[in-house]
């Protein structure tokens, strides 16, 4: 992005979003079919995944010799949301699941002590 390749930026963003499906080792060996695998397995919402298909669409036309001219604040969207996807998928799904295991410890701790205070 900083030296103006938004082509070059644009596909790899693509990559992004194919390193996810391997790493979640979608079946489908297309981005399209493997980011249906991770909207059917709840990986990424009806949202993220509306986005992650304009995402592969943008690096289709990067990575395909179109006539398709990808400019800076296209670019700009596609990284933006290219990153809130591997936000949402890697850091926030596990700090939600650190809080909801806090919450639950917090619940059956209390519910012991309650317990141990009425015997």
């Amino acid at each position: 992005m900083q030296s103006g390749a938004y082509l070059a930026a644009t596909a790899m963003c693509g990559r992004s979003l194919e390193a996810i499906c391997r790493h979640y080792k979608t079946k489908d060996s297309y981005l399209g079919g493997g980011l249906k695998e991770l909207r059917d397995i709840g990986v990424i919402d009806a949202r993220l995944y509306q986005w992650s298909e304009e995402l592969r669409d943008q690096r289709n036309n990067a990575a395909h010799a179109t006539d398709t001219e990808i400019g800076a604040q296209d670019a700009n969207d596609v990284m933006t949301f290219t990153h809130a996807i591997v936000d949402y998928v890697f850091l926030l799904a596990q700090k939600f699941e650190q809080f909801q295991k806090r919450k639950s410890d917090r619940i059956t701790k209390k519910a012991k002590a309650t317990s141990h205070a009425k015997a």
